[in-house]
């Protein structure tokens, strides 16, 4: 069994953000202050907001496992060479500080934050656990979140289809995918698939009870709580999310095994 950690849920109902900028653990500092330099220098006038957002923003983070997910938001969208040099950026930063698992750093405009539906989970992790650092904070006029059914499928609706998506990636001896403009190895979108079996697992639970975390460890549990006969398998979901393999075979197996149990189970909530 894990510790659980849901979200406050004021008396409307909405998620509370308790995010808070003297919750930074003091070992998180020094590189949230370079992100925060970086961020200045290279963008200039053209930037409006930095976040952090995640467990760092609460002062949750643990060594080893925690990322490092800072936002930028912009006046209007950068260049795809501008994307390349803040990503090599980000990795020397993880370099230099091995303890975070990954750094990311998403520069991103405040148009295409409001208004693309890509980018619908970002607006909702912004509003839920995260803080501002530096600029206006236009995360206030984000809509409150509300833990339910209407919320699990906002997050997760075409949840078959990302799976299948990220099946797809697995079945081959190379993957061309990307993230953010540049090739990631099958670590990389082994941790990805695990957190999005993870945290779309609690949003199944939503379908019954207002809850919301982004933890992973209490999604698992919390899920499987309420469907103890799938434990097993948000069990190896919570070991490769923190223990990545590439062994991309073995990633490809659990997803045939698990992926048509895990989706009857999301199209009878939606159905019922």
């Amino acid at each position: 069994m894990y510790w659980v950690m849901l979200y406050s849920i004021n008396k409307d109902g909405m998620v509370v953000n308790d995010a808070h900028i003297d919750r930074i653990q003091e070992q998180y500092r020094p590189i949230i202050e370079e992100i925060n330099d970086y961020y200045k220098k290279e963008l200039g006038d053209d930037l409006l907001s930095i976040y952090v957002r995640g467990s760092v923003s609460v002062g949750r983070a643990k060594p080893f496992i925690s990322d490092i997910d800072s936002v930028a938001i912009v006046k209007t969208d950068i260049s795809s060479k501008k994307q390349k040099e803040i990503y090599e950026y980000s990795k020397k930063l993880q370099e230099k500080y091995p303890f975070v698992t990954l750094v990311d750093m998403t520069v991103i405009s405040q148009k295409i934050l409001f208004e693309a539906k890509e980018f619908s989970n970002l607006k909702i992790y912004l509003k839920t656990q995260s803080v501002c650092l530096y600029g206006n904070d236009i995360v206030k006029e984000i809509k409150s979140v509300k833990p339910g059914r209407e919320l699990a499928l906002e997050m997760y609706g075409d949840l078959s289809e990302k799976l299948g998506d990220l099946e797809r990636i697995f079945s081959y001896d190379t993957t061309e995918e990307t993230y953010l403009g540049e090739k990631r190895s099958i670590e990389f979108w082994c941790v990805w698939t695990m957190r999005t079996i993870l945290r779309s697992g609690l949003a199944l639970v939503m379908f019954k009870k207002p809850v919301y975390s982004q933890d992973l460890q209490t999604c698992a549990e919390v899920f499987s709580t309420e469907y103890p006969e799938q434990r097993r398998y948000m069990e190896k979901a919570i070991f490769w999310a923190m223990n990545p393999t590439a062994n991309r075979m073995e990633i490809y197996n659990y997803l045939k095994e698990f992926s048509p149990k895990y989706i009857a189970l999301w199209n009878r909530a939606v159905n019922n």
